[in-house]
């Protein structure tokens, strides 16, 4: 009898440990703590490799090619000196109509640059009008057509500058004299002063054979 109590009174102390421990534990339980301070950045990790090249585009098509350098420009050959306007010892006048330039005199008055060269008996160089060339005593110049019915086309005159008699070195074309003309839209005269090119620069200015 004895020793069923004592077991009944043990059976009571477990079960009340039990529920102290099980209270206990609940009451023990953490709450939720507030976010902690982030931490300082990780080392950056290394590059990776580099990505293969993408294919290039297709091309696109072609633009049309522009206009020649010398488009429009009018170029004789070496004329050579034929004076059949004006032929005295003193002054000698060579017309070239507008029929033979293949231009109207409006278009060569009204819409033109005109540079006149001169190849003279006894030298190579070559000479733009208005000059003396290689003569101390001649003056050769042009003018071009001024609307007047006697007077179209090109005229270009050689002058003695001291009365003396021209001499045939200075005036003939079988000795080598001659002339050639170019001939240069408006269009195509920009900013460059053709006139103080060298008649190599130009003929290379316009692809010209010189």
């Amino acid at each position: 009898m004895k020793t069923q109590k004592i077991q009944t009174m043990m059976s009571k102390t477990k079960f009340v440990l039990l529920a102290l421990f099980v209270a206990f534990s609940f009451s023990c339980s953490p709450e939720d703590g507030a976010d902690g301070a982030d931490g300082a950045p990780g080392i950056q990790g290394e590059q990776g490799p580099a990505g293969t090249n993408g294919t290039d585009g297709a091309n696109g098509e072609d633009g049309e090619d522009g206009e020649d350098g010398n488009a429009n420009v009018i170029s004789s050959q070496w004329l050579s000196a034929n004076w059949n306007e004006s032929d005295t010892d003193t002054e000698k006048i060579m017309r070239i109509t507008p029929e033979q330039i293949g231009l109207s005199n409006s278009a060569l008055t009204n819409n033109s640059l005109i540079i006149i060269y001169l190849k003279q008996y006894g030298t190579s160089n070559i000479y733009t009008l208005p000059s003396s060339g290689r003569w101390n005593n001649a003056w050769y110049s042009f003018t071009f057509g001024n609307n007047q019915s006697t007077f179209t086309g090109i005229r270009i005159k050689l002058e003695s500058t001291n009365g003396a008699t021209l001499t045939e070195y200075q005036h003939a074309g079988f000795r080598g004299n001659s002339f050639r003309y170019v001939i240069i839209p408006a269009t195509n005269k920009n900013q460059i002063d053709f006139t103080k090119m060298t008649y190599e620069d130009t003929m290379s200015h316009f692809g010209l054979e010189p």
